[in-house]
């Protein structure tokens, strides 16, 4: 029991959970499908609310939560967020974060309604830092090309093996 519990998790990609756009009547979005291909990928990834995403620091280009350091965020296809979830996205952005966004781009915000301009302008902003919108089919290979790949499982029966990545004293353990 020991070895399982001890060390820090080591997860490198945050999806976004879509609370607003569930409130606004859209839905999860394509978060289910997301965290499927991201697990037949190999690769780990926590799923992070707003209120987190709000309050989590930007260190050498991680968004930081608690013990937690994710190097690269995902939208998962939302069509509705809140300003200040944009703002904290802009910002990871700027700070030179890794940021996906699957097949559609945010255009409505609980504060402006539908197609806010606010988010018109954050789209702008997001493309002037390299930032496209990516079909949830490449999601492995945008990572890969991103932040690169912490393990990858090679094989007929790759999409079925899970693993969970640890530190414990400097040294790197999967399981």
């Amino acid at each position: 029991v020991y070895l399982l519990s001890a060390g820090r998790p080591v997860v490198d990609v945050a999806v976004l959970y879509p609370q607003c756009n569930q409130w606004a009547g859209y839905g999860p979005g394509m978060i289910e499908e997301t965290i499927s291909r991201l697990a037949a990928s190999q690769i780990d990834a926590d799923i992070i609310d707003p209120a987190s995403l709000l309050r989590a620091e930007i260190q050498e280009n991680a968004l930081v939560v608690g013990p937690m350091r994710y190097r690269l965020l995902v939208v998962p296809g939302l069509r509705c967020i809140r300003r200040s979830e944009a703002d904290a996205i802009r910002r990871f952005a700027d700070a030179g974060g890794s940021v996906i966004v699957h097949d559609r781009w945010p255009a409505d915000s609980a504060e402006g309604g539908v197609d806010d301009p606010y988010l018109a302008q954050f789209v702008r902003d997001l493309e002037a830092k390299g930032v496209r919108l990516s079909s949830i089919e490449d999601t492995a290979a945008a990572i890969a090309t991103s932040i690169g790949r912490d393990l990858e499982v090679a094989g007929p029966d790759a999409s079925s093996v899970r693993y969970q990545h640890v530190n414990h004293a400097d040294n790197d353990m999967y399981w």
